[in-house]
């Protein structure tokens, strides 16, 4: 409670100006961290992934935010690899922009 939260908005299909963060969707629930790296390793280097959890249980929700060294490039490999298949799941990748952070009730 009380607590101030990072909050990523996913903007389909349109690139923000200096974007190097991205939303993926559809990940497998047993995905590790160095399988993700990996698979977005020809996009660029990444220097964060945080993983949706539920709130309540901490229980992964299939999605995480993967933040890139550089803008730009980085972001459009990996949204262009959108509707590829990652240990039998077809992931969804969007741009995703910086909000102000929120407070949790």
């Amino acid at each position: 409670l009380g607590r101030w939260v990072k909050v990523n908005l996913v903007v389909e299909g349109a690139k923000p100006t200096a974007c190097n963060t991205v939303f993926i969707g559809g990940l497998p629930f047993d995905i590790e961290e160095e399988s993700l790296r990996h698979f977005l390793a020809e996009c660029g280097e990444i220097t964060s992934i945080r993983w949706g959890e539920d709130k309540e249980s901490g229980d992964f929700k299939g999605y995480a935010h993967v933040e890139f060294k550089e803008a730009g490039e980085a972001a459009e490999k990996a949204v262009a690899m959108t509707g590829t298949n990652l240990m039998g799941r077809r992931i969804r990748v969007d741009y995703a922009t910086e909000s102000r952070g929120r407070q949790e009730s």
